[in-house]
């Protein structure tokens, strides 16, 4: 990734931070069209709150706020162990212009 804007999304319960999801929206992605692709890393929610929800209403806010800033794609950066429950939850949360989901490796790109 390029230096450059950088947002980070923030879950609370009452005060305290239980979530959060950084997205960048410049890479050295040859594929990458600027306003077009988002990349989205360091996806964590705090482990007393896992297997509630929470990841996956974080994930469909930053999806809106992408989708309402115009960008109808995204890489989503991920440990190998957490591929696999983002592929399942992703498909729910895309927006009408973001179909399509390929995952490879340590990315997953949704276009």
């Amino acid at each position: 990734m390029k230096g450059g804007d950088i947002d980070i999304f923030v879950m609370f319960d009452d005060d305290r931070p239980i979530g959060e999801l950084h997205t960048a929206y410049e890479s050295d992605d040859k594929r990458a069209v600027k306003g077009k692709r988002a990349y989205l890393f360091a996806f964590r929610i705090h482990e007393d709150y896992q297997g509630r929800g929470y990841g996956k209403q974080l994930l469909q806010s930053v999806i809106e706020t992408l989708n309402e800033k115009g960008y109808t794609e995204f890489t989503v950066g991920v440990e190998d162990d957490n591929v696999f429950i983002i592929a399942l939850a992703l498909p729910s949360l895309l927006h009408e212009s973001m179909r399509s989901i390929k995952a490879t490796g340590m990315s997953m790109d949704c276009i």
